[in-house]
């Protein structure tokens, strides 16, 4: 890390050791120490010269490699673990184990200054210092603010102190809120380890040093933030069902078969909105009475908008909850609804993207969601042509080649576009896309096998053709 110490020097002993010494740039603090000549062989045995030793690091460096991570022998390494456990500190199978110092002091690569324990407990052990803006890495660790608070991070959140007056009561108070937080998650083998091994110690509070249980105390009656209670935003309500009659139900569907998107909406129609209606022409799919229901949501800010989903997925995941629009989706919080709908129904999509019928954003109902069995990346995105008022064509995949006068309609598959053919007709196009769009999973499956295969484009555009006119 370019900047991190200065005025660096490496200085070889008579009888073999190395003495280091560098001054940390952000604090002025002033770190030596001296490998013993025991510590040099060992280095030397794992293929170190030594000849060019980085101090401009949190560690010592040859290359790429630190070097107090190959100091230890497999059964100290062994030892010091044993002795982690003996001690009451535990940790998952899914924590990496790393080699760490027990004191502040990063250049002393002597094997009685190292340790050996899980990662997580290597990030709880690095201390704040008032010159740093803060310290944190994977979610883990501690962090000092210039306003004389300070917080600590357990993994996925972040706790912070009250203010107090001075960096000193800073790292103090540091202390008591790690302390805290690990006896709060019943990990008291953990906070005996860190009393001994990681704490600022401030030499006006250093008589509460004495066990974890008074840092705790001190903790909760000095240092405990204020509670909050987050206000509801104003006029915000959950969405209500608009209620479609049998005769606007049947009207629906014809438009729906008929592909034909509104303008104007015909006064059967006049609970629901033109985006709605025209988000379920766009799916595809019919509305069925009873089970699909449009709902409306109206925000604080004046957002509106209007969208399809089944009466018992609304009941379950709309009652309470606020809605907002994320790039066109309706989310609830951080979840969009259509992925909300997926996990009610079972679906696995931890790994895969959710496809919406003709990329139909408001429509979430189970029926016209299908998981992305492409590659995953949203490839299926590729394959939905968005109109807007300024197109030539109102069809996906369908324009006008005005040299020829003709309607030409086209696909892309896996990066790669195929021109289905040209028409004297619109419909004729469109209806040659759909038949491309309808076997597109399939389609995407044979054309990725042959680029595997090594076929040219236009092999594979002909191949395409081909099996759009069957």
């Amino acid at each position: 890390m370019a900047g991190y110490a200065r005025d660096a020097s490496v200085r070889w002993e008579s009888d073999g050791a190395v003495s280091v010494r560098r001054v940390l740039v952000s604090s002025d603090e002033v770190q030596e120490s001296t490998w013993s000549p025991e510590t040099v062989l060992r280095l030397r045995a794992q293929g170190f010269s030594l000849k060019k030793i980085c101090l401009n690091d949190m560690y010592p460096r040859e290359g790429i490699r630190a070097l107090h991570a190959f100091v230890l022998t497999p059964d100290e390494k062994a030892a010091r673990l044993a002795a982690l456990r003996e001690g009451g500190v535990t940790w998952s199978d899914a924590d990496p184990l790393v080699v760490m110092h027990a004191a502040s002091n990063t250049l002393d690569c002597n094997a009685e200054a190292l340790l050996f324990g899980p990662h997580s407990l290597n990030m709880q052990m690095l201390r704040s210092k008032p010159s740093q803006r803060g310290v944190s890495f994977y979610g883990r660790g501690t962090e000092y603010r210039r306003d004389d608070t300070c917080g600590f991070k357990p993994p996925n959140r972040r706790l912070s102190t009250r203010g107090v007056p001075t960096a000193l009561e800073a790292c103090h108070a540091v202390d008591c809120l790690k302390i805290h937080t690990l006896l709060c998650n019943h990990e008291r083998g953990r906070a005996q380890f860190l009393l001994q091994h990681a704490m600022h110690r401030p030499a006006p509070f250093a008589a509460y040093y004495c066990d974890v249980d008074t840092l705790a105390a001190r903790f909760a009656a000095l240092y405990a933030p204020p509670l909050t209670v987050r206000r509801a935003p104003r006029s915000v309500r959950a969405a209500r069902v608009v209620s479609v009659t049998p005769e606007a139900a049947q009207l629906l569907n014809v438009l729906v078969d008929a592909g034909h998107r509104l303008a104007e909406l015909p006064a059967v129609l006049s609970e629901l909105t033109v985006d709605a209606v025209n988000a379920l022409v766009q799916s595809r799919n019919v509305f069925v009475a009873g089970r699909d229901v449009f709902y409306e949501y109206r925000g604080a800010r004046g957002l509106h908008f209007m969208g399809l989903i089944w009466r018992a997925h609304f009941d379950r995941l709309l009652v309470r909850h606020s809605l907002h629009l994320k790039n066109g989706y309706p989310s609830v919080g951080r979840n969009r609804l259509h992925r909300m709908v997926c996990w009610c129904e079972g679906v696995d999509i931890s790994q895969r993207r959710v496809q919406h019928s003709f990329d139909a954003r408001l429509d979430a109902r189970a029926s016209s969601l299908q998981p992305d069995q492409g590659r995953g990346d949203g490839s299926n995105m590729r394959t939905v042509v968005r109109k807007t008022e300024h197109s030539v064509s109102k069809h996906a995949g369908v324009t006008l080649d005005k040299r020829r006068d003709r309607w030409v309609a086209r696909i892309r598959f896996c990066y790669v576009c195929v021109v289905l053919g040209s028409f004297r007709s619109e419909l004729a196009a469109s209806a040659c896309y759909a038949r491309a769009f309808g076997n597109q999973l399939r389609l995407q499956r044979d054309v990725r096998a042959m680029l595997g295969e090594g076929r040219t484009k236009r092999e594979v555009a002909s191949f395409v053709r081909s099996e759009c006119k069957a």
